[in-house]
C-alpha cells in the first residue's frame, strides 16, 4: 500500500516538525486532563508512529504497546528505548491478544481507517470491563488537511456521529470535546477534538 510506504519514506524527519509535536503534546494535555493515568495501567497506542503521543502517555503507565502500519515509524519509537514501551507492526483492527487492556489512546489516526465500524469493534474487545478510550483527531475538514489524500478516509469527523458509533459498539460516557485549533501554513485553522469512552 502507497500509505504504508509513503509514511515509511517520511520517518526520518517526522519528529523535525514543530506542529506535529505540538499538535502531539496539545493531545497528550488533553488525555491526561480527562483520563486519571495509573502507574498499573497497560495502554495501547494505535498509529503510534515515531512515538511522539507514546513517550509521554508511557511516562504515567506501566506498559504501551505502540502499533502501526509503517516499519520506519516504529524503528524511530524503538529507538527511545523506554523501557515500558513495545512496538507491534501491523493493522490495529486484525491486531489479536487474550490479554485485555486498561486503555487505548491514538493522535490523528483514525481518519486513516476505513471501516470505523470494524474498529470500534475491536477497541471494545481489547479492553478490560471500565477501560477506557481517548482518541484525538480531526473534527469535519473540506479535505485541504492533508496536500494528498492518498490513504485518508474520512475529511474529519462529527460528533454526533461518533457518539452514535460508541453508543453502537457497546461504550458508555462518552465525551467528544474540541481540545483546539491547528494552524497549516495559509490554511484556516483545523479543530481538533478528543473522543473519549468507557467500556
Amino acid at each position: 500500500m502507497s500509505e504504508k510506504s509513503s509514511f515509511d519514506n517520511r520517518a526520518e524527519d517526522w519528529d523535525s516538525s514543530s506542529m506535529r509535536v505540538q499538535l502531539a503534546q496539545n493531545i497528550y494535555d488533553a488525555i491526561v486532563k480527562e483520563i486519571k493515568l495509573t502507574k498499573e495501567m497497560d495502554v495501547i497506542d494505535f498509529g503510534a508512529g515515531t512515538g511522539l503521543l507514546s513517550r509521554n502517555i508511557a511516562l504515567h503507565v506501566n506498559s504501551l504497546l505502540g502499533i502501526d502500519t509503517s516499519k520506519g515509524m516504529l524503528e524511530k519509537l524503538d529507538a527511545l528505548e523506554m523501557d515500558n514501551i513495545v512496538s507491534c507492526y501491523g493493522d490495529f483492527c486484525e491486531f489479536k491478544s487474550v490479554k485485555k487492556f486498561d486503555g487505548i489512546v491514538s493522535s490523528m489516526t483514525m481518519h486513516h481507517i476505513k471501516e470505523l465500524d470494524k474498529l470500534f469493534e475491536k477497541m471494545h474487545e481489547l479492553l478490560k470491563e471500565g477501560g477506557f478510550i481517548a482518541i484525538a483527531d480531526l473534527m469535519s475538514e473540506d479535505g485541504t488537511f492533508h496536500g494528498d489524500n492518498d490513504g485518508v478516509h474520512h475529511f474529519g469527523f462529527e460528533e454526533e456521529y461518533l457518539l452514535k458509533i460508541a453508543k453502537a459498539h457497546g461504550f458508555k460516557e462518552a465525551k467528544y470535546q474540541k481540545i483546539f485549533d491547528v494552524q497549516k501554513e495559509g490554511k484556516d485553522a483545523y479543530g481538533i477534538f478528543l473522543l473519549s469512552a468507557k467500556k
